[in-house]
């Protein structure tokens, strides 16, 4: 039967790779406030990656890195554009930057700038991960810059990469590539690299042999960042939700290449990362406020949504800010002494969620 889920058979019976349909939002996806709730421990506008450290917690917020917590003020270091990735490992610190490269503080020599790996400039890093010596880098497009996210999306491309630098010995290996938007890393238990793709919505773990093996897959929204749990499972945030406007807009080559061409990009029929609430926002029915309230249940344009995975990548349960919050956006997850530290960068604000009421209620 998989015959019938490709080319203009499957376009004519609308299945297949021309089907419309997103997965249901239930068991380990149930909709719940626990992230709308949560208290908010910093409002910085901009908040993307979070990265942990030393006891510490550090932010990456416009064209700085802020430490979060009740003695840190002012920020721990800024650069000369926008951050849109961040690690952190002892003394080292890397960010990418919005306009290409990476820039490592702290190693020898300090204050070092990396623009390409193996002769691939880096001009969409999206997540770093220093994993002993060797930093690995998530470029999550090669046509397209971080900020322009949206349009790497509606050009259906797949060119992202992982890239792989020695810091010490000067190595450089391309580790995976023709990735729909590398978006997140981490390291297993065994040592291999995941990588989350957000276009393809799964996460994929690299094997030796440069091939992709999808771990988690077709996911409800578009994942990011990834991050070890302290238990050896993981927090996944997902940006933004998969609805069956935007899936349909997808396989409507001429009308997204007249929409890319003709409309200005934040009316775009795409995900966003905050709840604008503009008359000219696209919108699917159900969507619509009813008696001045927009329906927790309505197809999101933006969502927040944070997932904690096991060790084998299996969801376990999710903590949501839902269609009518406030808290969307969310890029970025990180667990710290029984708290998940979420940052929502449609909100600009890093949440605090007590994983002990949310666990005591939702795992059963």
């Amino acid at each position: 039967m998989k015959l019938f889920d490709f080319g203009p058979i499957a376009t004519f019976l609308g299945r297949g790779s021309a089907s419309i349909t997103v997965p249901t939002m239930d068991g380990a996806f149930r909709p719940n406030d626990f992230l709308e709730k949560a208290p908010v421990i910093a409002s910085h506008p901009g908040a993307d990656a979070l990265a942990a450290a030393n006891g510490r917690l550090y932010l990456s917020a416009g064209d700085s890195v802020y430490e979060i917590g009740e003695n840190a003020s002012g920020p721990a270091a800024r650069f000369d554009d926008t951050v849109t990735a961040l690690a952190v490992s002892g003394d080292m610190m890397a960010v990418g930057l919005a306009n290409g490269g990476v820039c490592v503080t702290g190693g020898q020599p300090d204050k070092r700038i990396i623009a390409e790996i193996a002769g691939r400039r880096i001009n969409c890093p999206t997540a770093l991960y220093f994993q002993g010596r060797r930093l690995i880098v998530a470029n999550g497009s090669d046509r397209n810059q971080a900020n322009d996210w949206s349009r790497d999306l509606l050009e259906r491309n797949s060119c992202g990469e992982v890239l792989s630098i020695d810091l010490q010995g000067g190595e450089e290996k391309i580790l995976a590539s023709r990735l729909a938007y590398a978006n997140g890393l981490a390291e297993t238990s065994s040592g291999q690299i995941a990588v989350s793709q957000s276009w393809r919505h799964c996460i994929s773990v690299l094997d030796k042999e440069k091939d992709t093996v999808s771990a988690c897959q077709n996911l409800p929204g578009y994942p990011s960042r990834i991050s070890r749990a302290p238990d050896g499972g993981y927090w996944l945030a997902i940006f933004g939700m998969r609805t069956q406007l935007i899936e349909f807009i997808l396989r409507e080559d001429s009308y997204r290449q007249q929409m890319l061409e003709t409309v200005r990009p934040e009316y775009w029929v795409a995900p966003s990362l905050t709840s604008r609430e503009h008359f000219m926002d696209p919108l699917q029915q159900g969507g619509v406020k009813q008696l001045g309230i927009k329906k927790p249940w309505a197809p999101p344009r933006s969502y927040g949504l944070a997932v904690k995975l096991d060790a084998d990548f299996n969801p376990k349960f999710s903590v949501h800010s839902r269609a009518g919050g406030q808290c969307h956006g969310v890029t970025s997850a990180v667990e710290i002494d029984g708290t998940l530290y979420v940052a929502s960068r449609g909100a600009g604000q890093v949440r605090a969620v007590d994983l002990a009421a949310v666990e005591q209620e939702t795992v059963r």
